[in-house]
């Protein structure tokens, strides 16, 4: 009598090479160098800092009709402002703001900028407008404020190709309101 093969091995062997997936990435040897003009290796999400893509700015694809920050002969401002709206439409999914009152809110943030890089990024102030009217918010509402957080990791890790010139900024945002159902 011959011995028999349980029926389980080979399914299991007809299972692992069913789950075999040819375009799987590859794992990386940390201790071998990239390949020679190739960008150095890292990550594309560190939840742990918030931050969900760190390629550099210049190599992330941009969705369509974002201003282009390096433009020539604009101002330091208009520079900066252009670099933060970028991330901000870049992370609609991670850091989502949706403007919790009936009329438009507008809102700047504080950003110093050192060597390059945003080096200090915050909440500046807040306000709603009604008309041609502007009334402070005080506090922020916490939407806002939970967004300038979520978007401040972001923008820090933003290395500006031109830069603005050092120093402190305020750059404006405002998002419409959702009127009143009549």
């Amino acid at each position: 009598m011959r011995p028999r093969l349980p029926l389980t091995i080979p399914l299991v062997l007809l299972v692992l090479a069913a789950c075999r997936d040819p375009d799987a990435p590859r794992p990386v040897n940390e201790l071998e160098s990239p390949p020679a003009g190739s960008a150095p290796l890292r990550p594309l999400t560190t939840r742990d800092e918030g931050v969900t893509d760190t390629r550099p700015v210049a190599t992330r694809p941009l969705p369509p009709g974002l201003p282009d920050p390096s433009e020539p002969d604009i101002p330091d401002l208009a520079r900066l402002a252009r670099y933060v709206f970028r991330e901000m439409r870049m992370a609609e999914q991670e850091c989502p703001f949706v403007n919790p009152f009936n009329d438009p809110i507008s809102f700047a943030f504080h950003v110093e900028v050192r060597d390059g890089r945003m080096s200090t990024v915050h909440l500046a102030w807040a306000a709603l407008r009604t008309g041609e009217e502007s009334r402070p918010l005080q506090p922020a509402p916490p939407e806002l404020t939970a967004y300038a957080a979520c978007l401040a990791p972001r923008l820090e890790a933003v290395a500006m190709d031109p830069s603005p010139s050092d120093g402190a900024y305020q750059p404006e945002y405002s998002y419409p309101g959702y009127p009143r159902a009549q």
